[in-house]
């Protein structure tokens, strides 16, 4: 037998491609992009590893956002109008949540009244940094962007990493991670002279019912 390379071998040899095996008869028709294509892209011919420059999505098709982008539910009042009362705020990693280049992490927001649900909105998280944490501050973030001045508001999280690292003050938040979104969290507090009292409410079955909720913010 003469020595055959690994076109051949792979691609080109008609007794290999003849045999009646269902991996080789449902890849033939890749035979003639080999033969094309081989030579540049050995990697993904020969060892069906994808070349890294075929791999990176392009910034504009990442579906990043720069600005919020907020779909409400109900009759929902315009920006700058939300009324004093109960929020139930939540981050999430979305489907891809376990894949940090894929992860795409959205924001809720709930006003309830007397255990109803009155209104609320979603968003995407912005920015490059997708990460569940993030939406969480996130989420109390969106909300005061939304209410009116003078407003006293209990908002209620269950990340209780964003609820005590909020409950210790600006001089902490501004040394940890998202302190940017933090700064602008405690700047927006005294733009509007909004009291806004974070609350940690427990959200899965294996937490502790009977922890107390976490302490209010210092004045």
């Amino acid at each position: 037998m003469e020595d055959s390379d690994s076109l051949h071998c792979f691609y080109n040899c008609d007794y290999v491609n003849a045999l009646d095996v269902s991996d080789i008869q449902d890849t033939n028709h890749l035979i003639p992009l080999a033969n094309q294509h081989s030579a540049d892209l050995p990697c993904l011919y020969f060892r069906r590893i994808l070349p890294s420059h075929l791999s990176t999505v392009p910034t504009e098709s990442l579906g990043l956002r720069s600005e919020f982008a907020f779909h409400y539910d109900l009759q929902a009042p315009q920006v700058g109008h939300w009324p004093s009362g109960e929020y139930f705020g939540d981050g999430s990693g979305g489907r891809y949540a376990a894949y940090p280049t894929l992860r795409r992490c959205g924001v809720g927001i709930a006003f309830l009244l007397e255990g109803s649900f009155k209104f609320g909105f979603y968003c995407s998280l912005i920015g490059t940094v997708q990460t569940v944490p993030r939406a969480e501050v996130t989420a109390a973030l969106v909300l005061l962007l939304h209410l009116a001045p003078n407003t006293v508001v209990n908002f209620f999280s269950d990340n209780k990493v964003f609820v005590d690292a909020f409950n210790k003050g600006f001089d902490y938040c501004r040394g940890i991670l998202n302190s940017d979104f933090y700064q602008d969290i405690f700047d927006l507090m005294q733009e509007k002279h909004v009291s806004f009292l974070v609350f940690w409410m427990p959200n899965h079955l294996d937490d502790d019912p009977d922890k107390e909720r976490a302490t209010p913010a210092p004045e």
